[in-house]
């Protein structure tokens, strides 16, 4: 009997979303079988949820903040925070990289916030696609434990990276409604008028 490491499409491994139970074991395990499928089904998607939720909002502005607030926590956990706790995945993971906190969970939790806040400021092209999110994406994070990829502790701390993270960012980077991008662009003229005249004072050459 092979294990679902060793039947584990290369394209499905490399980004740590295997199932427990190959194919070989369906007939056994039919029940056991389709919830691991659902569960590798949610790891994989996460490559492609931030995209569709970041499509979903209205305005270009948030479109562009909504990429800082997702990718900034997501870059920081991979490339200093893994490497400084250097923990381990459980013994049974189809890989053998370091495994806190979750990344899979830090993006989970970071669509999670994204989602809440555009459906909360009335700013989501779809409303019933943020629905279907806050729903799907726990279970994501949840999937990472069923698949044996991380511990409850590496999900429980990549899926609160996540939440605190993108709140923070949020701050730097805001989702705003079609009034607030209004007034942001009204400051944005009156700043334009204030400078130009002080710009014309100290270069009158340039003065027509």
């Amino acid at each position: 009997m092979s294990s679902a490491c060793d039947v584990c499409p290369s394209w499905v491994a490399i980004i740590d979303a295997c199932p427990t139970i190959p194919l070989s074991d369906f007939e056994e395990k039919p029940i056991e079988f389709f919830t691991s499928l659902l569960m590798a089904v949610a790891s994989f998607s996460i490559l492609f949820d931030a995209i569709i939720v970041i499509s979903n909002a209205k305005t270009w502005r948030n479109k562009r903040n909504l990429i800082f607030v997702y990718l900034i926590p997501f870059i920081l956990n991979e490339t200093l925070l893994k490497n400084y706790f250097k923990q381990p995945r459980p013994a049974l993971a189809c890989v053998n990289s370091y495994g806190m906190p979750s990344g899979h969970a830090t993006s989970a939790s970071t669509n999670f916030v994204m989602v809440s806040m555009l459906l909360m400021k009335g700013m989501m092209k779809r409303p019933n696609v943020g629905h279907f999110y806050l729903f799907w994406m726990p279970l994501q994070a949840y999937s990472r434990i069923y698949l044996h990829y991380h511990t409850v502790d590496q999900v429980l701390a990549g899926f609160t990276l996540g939440i605190i993270a993108s709140n923070i960012l949020l701050m730097f980077f805001p989702i705003t409604t079609d009034k607030e991008n209004i007034e942001y662009q009204v400051l944005d003229e009156e700043i334009v008028h204030l400078i130009e005249p002080a710009q014309e004072m100290n270069h009158p050459e340039l003065m027509i």
